[in-house]
Formats: structure tokens, sequence, C-alpha cells
């Protein structure tokens, strides 16, 4: 058996290379899928963490409906629409801290894949995917089921992370 030493100077560079390839191929597989794609369910309808780009970002509070008033909507160059709600006064309590500081007291409603991306992550985790749910009307009341999440990277608000169901009250 060889020891390391008797390997020549670009077969140990080789190596080395392979192996910090490898390990960052690992890492990004670690983050981007998720080891089960289940939710959970609310309302009849089940929650999925699939083609949300790096879940592990996330915590995971399960499978929630809630309703309320869409107050904007930004469509994000990952592809991902952005929605404020303000919700009715039974589910006010899914708010953290972070949502009154930085999103004036509105539940983050993020529907993942609504349109086509532009970044090379984001294309990967959408790929041959659309939401189907239309965008939601600015000052209308709609049900919403989906992944409830704490954004851990975004400085902790609550979510909705990808939508299961969508409903216009109003």
């Amino acid at each position: 058996m060889k020891t390391w030493g008797s390997f020549s100077s670009r077969q140990r560079t080789v190596f080395v290379v392979s192996v910090i390839l490898f390990i960052i191929t690992v890492t990004i597989l670690y983050l981007t899928y998720p080891l089960t794609q289940n939710a959970g369910s609310s309302n009849g309808y089940m929650c999925s963490k699939s083609h949300i780009w790096l879940p592990r970002r996330l915590d995971f509070k399960g499978c929630k409906t809630v309703t309320g008033t869409i107050m904007s909507i930004k469509v994000e160059r990952d592809g991902d629409s952005h929605a404020l709600m303000l919700l009715d006064k039974q589910y006010r309590g899914l708010l953290t801290q972070q949502n009154y500081a930085k999103k004036q007291g509105y539940l983050v409603i993020e529907d993942a894949c609504h349109n086509k991306p532009e970044s090379l992550p984001a294309k990967l985790t959408c790929r041959n995917y659309r939401s189907p749910f239309p965008n939601p009307i600015v000052g209308r009341s709609y049900e919403i089921t989906g992944n409830y999440v704490i954004d851990d990277w975004h400085g902790s608000w609550a979510e909705i992370h990808g939508l299961s169901e969508l409903k216009q009250l109003d």
C-alpha cells in the first residue's frame, strides 16, 4: 500500500480537490432536499416541503389554515410570490415579535415557484413545477393553507411558506 508521500503532487492535488467537491455536493444536497416531503395536513389539505429552496433554513411548525386580508404582493426574482396578510383576530397568535417589528404585524405568505425563477438554485428547486394558485388580490380576504414556519434566516418572522390551498372569501 502506498503512503501519502509516495503520490505525486498532481495526484495529491486531484485527491484533495475531489474530496472538497464531494463535501460541497453532499452539503448542498443536505441543505436543499428535506429528509421528508410531507409536512402534515390542515383543513383537509396536505402540506409539502417540496419546491422550497433550502427547507432547513425554516423551522416547520406544521400545516396551518389561516384567514385574513391581503395587504401587499411582491414577486421575487426566485419565482416566489410574497404577500403580507393582516390575519383575522383568531390567528394573530401565530405572529412572532419579528412580524410586528419587521413586517408591520402582518403574516408573510410565500407561494413557492409562482413565477419563472431567474437564479439557478431557484430553477432547480422549481424544476417541472409551477404553483397552481393565482396571485391573491390586495384588499381581498382569503383562507390560506400551507406550511406554517419560522424563517430563521430572515429575522425569525412567521410565514405560511408553500401553499396547499388558496381560497378567496369575498
